[in-house]
Order: structure tokens, then C-alpha cells, then sequence
């Protein structure tokens, strides 16, 4: 949400008025927060949507700030029981998927997505999917049933290379 400024005073969204000293703007912060997940231990408390900037007398038109954000409180419970199931998991061990990158970057191969992973206090970590499996969804790395270790991958792209050019030793049984 972007803001409207006339000089340096904030205007209201609705009457698009500066304001003044019986009638002053300013954000009105929403009531409602939310504890995100997070893969470094320390979960963030979030407010749970852009504060709107109204006038003092917008804001009584639209019933106060309670009744602006009343819309916020229907929602946050589904949004809290997402954050702590991702919680849930990322306490128990698991790699939450942190960013992707598709074949524009540079050692992302046609047909796969290179996914970055974050455990709780781990470093990152790089994974191969699919590219039909990948559906912008994020998530863990255990919800991708394709996913391969980017070490793996090297490894295996190494020895497929030695394969073809004849130089891979085989070994000994």
C-alpha cells in the first residue's frame, strides 16, 4: 500500500485531505498480528495488514479503527494455523524452501528449478526439482518427491560426463 504526501504531511485515503491540528492524519495500525515461522529460532510478530491513513474524521465515518480492521480478525486464524504447522515442521527438522531460480540463472539446466532450503539454525542448502513439479508454492524440500541434492547432482553430472567421454574408472568388486 503506498502513501499519498502533499510536501511532507500525510494524506488521507479517503478525503485526500492534509489534515489539520482538530482533524490530524495518521496510520491507523491494524489490531490484529500474527507470529510468522521462521528458520532462525526467533518468530517475528507481524501486524496483519498496511495500516490505511485517514483523517480523524474518516476513520469515525467508517466506525473506528476496530471496525476498519474487523474484516483482519476473520482471516488471521487460518493465517496463525499455516504459520505454526510450518513452525511445527521446522522445529521437527525439516528444510523449509527459501527462494528458487529457474533456467535464467546460470547452472539451472532446461526442465529443472534450483530451490534454496533453510533448516532451523542450518546453513542453506540447494536442491533440484522438476520444473513441473515446482508450482510456486514454496513450502520443504520434503514436499518435492523429485528433489535432489545440487552436491548430488554435480556429482552425478561429473561421472555421467566421465561416462561418455570414456575416462570414468570402474571399480572393483
Amino acid at each position: 500500500m503506498g502513501y499519498l504526501y502533499q510536501g511532507r504531511r500525510l494524506c488521507c485515503g479517503a478525503c485526500l485531505g492534509v489534515g489539520s491540528a482538530d482533524n490530524p492524519v495518521r496510520k491507523r495500525t491494524c489490531p490484529h498480528k500474527v507470529t510468522a515461522s521462521s528458520v532462525t529460532g526467533r518468530r517475528q510478530v507481524l501486524a496483519w495488514c498496511s495500516p490505511p491513513a485517514l483523517c480523524n474524521r474518516c476513520t469515525a465515518r467508517h466506525g473506528g479503527n476496530a471496525a476498519l480492521h474487523a474484516a483482519c480478525a476473520a482471516d488471521i486464524a487460518v493465517t496463525q494455523r499455516r504459520y505454526d504447522a510450518e513452525q511445527a515442521r521446522i522445529d521437527a527438522g525439516e528444510l523449509m524452501v527459501t527462494s528458487a531460480a529457474g533456467t535464467w540463472h546460470p547452472g539451472v539446466d532446461p526442465g529443472w528449478v534450483r530451490l534454496t532450503c533453510r533448516g532451523l539454525h542450518t546453513a542453506e542448502q540447494h536442491f533440484m526439482v522438476r520444473d513441473g513439479e515446482y508450482t510456486n508454492r514454496g513450502g520443504f524440500i520434503a514436499d518435492y518427491p523429485s528433489a535432489i541434492s545440487e552436491h548430488h547432482s554435480a556429482l552425478m553430472a561429473e561421472t555421467f560426463t566421465a561416462l561418455l567421454s570414456g575416462t570414468h574408472e570402474r571399480r572393483q568388486s
